[in-house]
């Protein structure tokens, strides 16, 4: 955030002629009367549904008329990244082989409550989709490959937190020699 007010300093410095405000809360964004709002930032909030209010109150800017930069649309899109990685794969720009899990394929059907087994099966099958896990044979379990799995997503689509994981599960013992050569840093 730092970096976020020295922008806004050197807005209001270099540009006297501007009234500069630092809008914190989501009802100061709805009480202002500037004709644009410029958004440079937001905290990182706990609860996917901030992230509605927040956007609500984008638009209803935008309703009355005030220009929004950038656009509500746009910073939605932005901040989910489920959502801008489709908007990617539609529009065939090269991104990396990519599997989104939505929260809706992991829930109980009250919608709120994460139900384990569906996780483990929509990782598996998303895993598997990309190589990192062989199919499983005659009903067993998958075999693991070796691969380590960064997950950085959204809380604006409800997504789940940041984790770094590393599979040590080999079906071949022998295979760790191999890997750990292989991703070993070069010399």
């Amino acid at each position: 955030m730092q970096s976020d007010a020295a922008l806004v300093d050197a807005v209001a410095s270099n540009h006297p002629d501007l009234t500069v405000e630092t809008l914190t809360t989501v009802d100061g964004l709805l009480a202002t009367d500037a004709q644009i709002v410029v958004i440079i930032s937001y905290k990182t909030q706990t609860s996917f549904a901030w992230y509605a209010t927040f956007f609500a109150a984008l638009r209803s800017l935008e309703a009355r008329g005030v220009t929004v930069y950038p656009s509500a649309d746009f910073k939605e899109t932005i901040s989910s990244k489920a959502k801008y990685t489709r908007l990617l794969q539609a529009s065939d720009l090269p991104i990396c082989p990519t599997q989104i899990i939505d929260r809706a394929d992991c829930v109980a059907a009250d919608g709120t409550t994460l139900v384990p087994a569906l996780v483990d099966a929509r990782f598996s099958a998303a895993l598997t989709s990309l190589g990192l896990l062989q199919a499983p044979a005659g009903g067993c379990a998958p075999v693991p490959k070796p691969f380590h799995l960064v997950t950085k997503p959204s809380n604006a689509d409800g997504g789940f937190g940041v984790a770094f994981w590393e599979n040590h599960h080999r079906a071949d013992p022998s295979a760790a020699a191999t890997s750990a050569a292989e991703n070993a840093p070069p010399p």
